[in-house]
């Protein structure tokens, strides 16, 4: 008889990781819909108490990886984490450094808001003193504020409903010229200035102009507009 051994499934992920890897590791795991410490620790195979740990360093204000200050948030209501923290970890050589600066400063105009310069900044503040010598006589803008401290930029509360649009999440939504609460998900519509929200019997579909507001649909509390 072949048995199949998931090695995800069965190892302890702290036991075969470091604390900053595994930390990585559970912060990309926490991505999409909300989920609870129950849960999380079954996906990891470990103890609730040993999650509990871990959490709690990524819940500190203290906390950080690689130098840049991370921390996430317990979702009220519901006990769910949920993050849209993504670490990456580039071992760039030069060359490589110079043509991912390069490709960000040509695009900083075309992306609305600070996007683009937060980037930059968290990228050249990680720069060796050699390394940013020799931008510099490459004709690259590196000069930043290397005083600004380095963390983790919460997404607008905008962002983040959006996000949970393309995940089907429920909501209660109230329109303009429209009688009552209305239950059930959005999804951007394909239209670009429209939305939909499906109901189990039917769709309506709104601009973002005739929303009154949106409440969370296990607490109704109200979450946005």
């Amino acid at each position: 008889m072949e048995i199949y051994f998931d090695e995800e499934k069965f190892c302890k992920h702290e036991d075969v990781t470091n604390s900053t890897e595994f930390k990585i590791i559970l912060l990309k795991y926490l991505q999409g819909e909300g989920k609870r410490r129950k849960k999380i620790a079954e996906y990891f195979n470990i103890s609730e108490r040993s999650l509990s740990n871990r959490i709690n360093e990524l819940q500190s204000i203290d906390n950080q990886i690689l130098g840049i200050k991370i921390q996430i948030e317990l979702e009220r209501g519901r006990n769910n984490y949920n993050s849209t923290v993504h670490p990456i970890f580039l071992a760039l050589n030069l060359s490589e450094v110079y043509g991912l600066l390069l490709t960000l400063e040509n695009a900083e105009n075309s992306i609305y808001g600070e996007t683009i310069k937060d980037i930059k900044s968290d990228i050249i503040n990680q720069l060796t003193d050699c390394a940013k010598t020799i931008l510099r006589n490459s004709d690259v803008n590196i000069e930043t504020d290397t005083q600004k401290e380095k963390h983790f930029r919460n997404e607008s509360k905008k962002t983040q409903l959006l996000t949970n649009m393309k995940l089907g999440t429920r909501y209660i939504i109230k329109l303009k010229n429209h009688n009552g609460l209305i239950k059930g998900i959005i999804r951007p519509h394909s239209n670009s200035n429209s939305y939909i929200i499906k109901t189990a019997n039917k769709e309506v579909q709104f601009k973002a102009g005739d929303v009154i507001e949106i409440l969370d649909f296990k607490t109704n509390k109200k979450i946005y507009y």
